[in-house]
């Protein structure tokens, strides 16, 4: 049932502290005739599985019994039924024989201005199929009060090993999260008044149940490789992901109201399998850092709301034992809307994150920073629509903006605007033949991008010659 994919894209922002990727230049063409044979793929599949049994569903669905849309609206979105499983441990159902499953996506991405300014192909792979990688998981209910979701994909790209030149796959550590619950006598209702449990994950926010938080957030795919990502990101939106370890406690009262406080520290012991991956953190986590969720839930009719707050604080050590450290506050407000019945499924999500930024190490002792001090702010809306949960559409916004610094926000060596402001939209059709595939055409426009529309990179492109078309298909199995 629970069905998520590791390849969230977020359009507006990229990892933290900024990051650069690494262009590689091509003479190469993309081959014209990927699109014919990506479609020719497709429907391959499509009839294919159209044949399979209808016992074909994924890890949780088997467990379970319930089809994947009992738990989610269009993965990894939850439903109210998908929030009371995880909430409950992943325990609900009856003990899977062989507890595992495997997804994968393949897809095709084109640049809206694929070349650089001298008319070099940014990226060999823009229009051409590749696989964005596939994910093996594990899990599911372990006894009455235990259970866990276990993830490990293989990537073919990484954009940092073995060569910044070159592309080598490799397979890591992704979303993890084990739980120990317990409840109270359930009520004249059938439900339980007090769900409370400990958690042990490895990315701030996986072990949320609602999806205004980043590591399940909006848009839950996209292109893996055009070359251009923005310059900045909260720390908390995407910055630690299978990079630090959390054990927290939460509660659930009534279905009503949520409260949860986790620490997070650098993984020791046999919890660094938690967090194998061939790129290493470049700053790793300082002492423990405190992390405080809290929400309000209503559930009434085949309507759902949620309103919540979050809240961390962490401390990055990117010198030696001794240095002075970076620090980061983040703060965000959540809020989620469902409208779910047979026919129709509707849903609203947004989200807006700010982050102080103390960064003592970086521009006292580095000198990386014009400024003792910054802000960044993130906000996120989307709206999602599904008939029949085969038919569907979205379309968000993004903006990042933030604190006046061309030496942190410096791009491609050029200083640009000395900002990261960066704006755009997410626009995507999805059409689901059966419950374990998705084909996904999604494009990605951006009206601003690190601080201007128009020569963002110093050589004259513009923020739209960023905008990207991917082509998608997503099975799980």
């Amino acid at each position: 049932m629970i069905c998520p994919s590791s390849l969230t894209y977020r359009p507006p922002v990229a990892g933290h502290p900024p990051h650069q990727r690494h262009a590689m230049a091509a003479t190469r063409q993309p081959d014209t005739r990927a699109g014919l044979i990506l479609l020719q793929l497709l429907f391959g599949l499509v009839v294919l599985l159209l044949a399979q049994p209808s016992q074909a569903l994924p890890l949780f669905a088997r467990q379970t019994g319930q089809a994947c849309v009992a738990c989610h609206v269009s993965f990894p979105e939850l439903t109210p039924y998908g929030r009371w499983f995880k909430l409950n441990g992943y325990t609900i159902g009856k003990r899977a024989d062989i507890p595992l499953a495997i997804m994968a996506n393949v897809g095709v991405e084109r640049m809206a201005t694929p070349t650089d300014a001298a008319g070099n192909l940014q990226d060999s792979r823009d229009g051409a199929v590749s696989l964005s990688a596939a994910s093996l998981f594990a899990g599911g209910r372990i006894s009455d009060n235990a259970g866990a979701f276990l993830q490990w994909t293989y990537t073919p790209y990484n954009f940092n090993y073995p060569n910044p030149q070159q592309y080598g796959g490799y397979a890591h550590a992704d979303n993890m999260d084990l739980r120990l619950v317990g409840r109270s006598e359930p009520s004249a209702e059938g439900f339980p008044d007090w769900v409370y449990g400990l958690t042990v994950h490895n990315n701030p926010t996986v072990q949320d149940v609602w999806n205004g938080t980043p590591a399940f957030g909006y848009p839950w795919q996209g292109p893996q490789f055009a070359n251009a990502r923005p310059a900045a990101a909260t720390l908390i939106d995407g910055g630690l992901g299978q990079q630090a370890v959390g054990i927290g406690a939460y509660v659930y009262w009534d279905r009503t109201l949520y409260g949860e406080l986790t620490a997070y520290r650098n993984p020791q012991g046999p919890l660094n399998l938690m967090t194998w991956r061939v790129d290493a953190p470049a700053a790793p986590l300082h002492g423990t850092n405190p992390y405080l969720r809290l929400a309000y839930n209503r559930e009434w009719g085949a309507n759902s709301l949620e309103v919540g707050t979050y809240l961390a604080r962490f401390a990055l050590q990117p010198g030696q034992d001794g240095d002075p450290v970076d620090r980061y506050t983040d703060s965000a407000l959540d809020v989620q809307y469902q409208y779910i019945t047979e026919a129709h499924a509707f849903s609203v999500i947004g989200t807006a994150i700010h982050e102080h930024q103390q960064l003592d190490y970086t521009y006292g002792v580095a000198g990386g920073s014009d400024n003792a001090s910054n802000t960044l702010d993130t906000r996120r809306v989307k709206a999602t629509y599904f008939y029949h949960h085969t038919y569907g559409g979205s379309f968000g916004l993004f903006q990042t903006t933030g604190s006046n610094d061309a030496t942190l926000y410096m791009v491609n060596g050029g200083l640009n605007y000395a900002v990261p402001d960066t704006r755009g939209y997410v626009a995507e059709l999805d059409y689901q033949p059966v419950q374990n595939v998705r084909i996904l055409a999604q494009y990605t426009g951006y009206t601003r991008f690190n601080g201007g529309s128009t020569n963002v990179d110093g050589m004259g492109r513009s923020a739209h010659d960023n905008n990207v078309f991917y082509l998608d298909v997503w099975f799980a199995y």
